[in-house]
């Protein structure tokens, strides 16, 4: 129960004030939509022919598009809006993300015995990559990689993805440039092992070298929103800064520490101290 005490000793208030945040977006979220609900239902029901098309045209793309897609199309789309708001407070992180997809491989069943938990290489300490480590999964099954191969998509969990909106954005950035003639050895290894099942069993076996090539089958895929600054670097750690009336959270690499109270307290503190209270 020490957890749950009040004051710097648990994380009671966190809890308590994390509860009445979610209440309140819950709360947000029903008025904003029967706020929008009303409009867009007047519109479909108005005389007047551009209303009526608003309105219709707002029904049939929201009722007949799945609610998953609905939220994709917020979730990536939004991060250009918040980097505008960000810009309106005064804050210009001048950061780049440029997608890294990390591919896995799943260990047959008969191979699955080799791994009882997490095995872990030395990372090199020049990149925020880890490295291909072996996962037991919740599930049960074992996962090998991932690899970091440069992605020409945000959203490019396969090989053959392309957007050429994103591959833009990527190879017109200067600090790519910068990032690429400092590690264009890593760059090329990356895309052979991406390319070759027998390079990347190679890593494997260095952790593990009873592993055959037959033992491995193709599993998923991850990307990685890496932020990369202007001089080429790397930015491995959370950036989060502070503007007139604002914070921003500039990057975040773990997807766990996201929602780490900890990382809460500590913005928290923060938002306290630039409202002065």
């Amino acid at each position: 129960m020490g957890l749950l005490a009040y004051g710097d000793t648990g994380w009671g208030d966190e809890l308590f004030f994390a509860t009445l945040m979610t209440i309140a977006v819950a709360a947000a979220a029903i008025f904003i939509g029967f706020f929008l609900a009303a409009i867009f239902a007047s519109f479909k029901l108005s005389k007047i022919r551009i209303l009526n098309l608003i309105g219709s045209f707002y029904t049939t793309v929201f009722r007949g598009v799945p609610e998953l897609l609905v939220i994709y199309l917020f979730f990536f789309g939004s991060s250009g809006a918040v980097m505008y708001v960000a810009k309106i407070f005064g804050y210009d992180a001048n950061l780049k993300i440029i997608p890294f997809r990390g591919e896995y491989y799943t260990l047959k069943k008969e191979k699955e015995y080799l791994v009882k938990g997490l095995i872990y290489p030395v990372p090199n300490p020049e990149l925020p990559f880890l490295g291909v480590h072996f996962t037991q999964t919740m599930k049960g099954f074992v996962e090998a990689g991932p690899n970091a191969v440069l992605a020409t998509k945000r959203e490019g969990y396969r090989k053959r993805d392309f957007s050429l909106k994103d591959s833009f954005e990527t190879f017109t950035y200067k600090g790519f440039w910068k990032l690429l003639k400092k590690d264009w050895q890593t760059g090329l290894w990356e895309i052979n092992r991406s390319l070759r099942k027998s390079v990347f069993l190679k890593s494997l076996r260095l952790l593990i070298p009873e592993i055959e090539k037959n033992d491995l089958q193709a599993g998923g895929s991850g990307v990685r929103a890496q932020a990369v600054a202007p001089d080429g670097s790397l930015i491995d750690d959370f950036r989060i800064e502070s503007s007139e009336n604002a914070i921003h959270v500039i990057n975040a690499p773990s997807p766990g520490a996201t929602s780490s109270l900890v990382i809460g307290k500590h913005i928290s503190k923060m938002a306290l101290k630039e409202l002065n209270l």
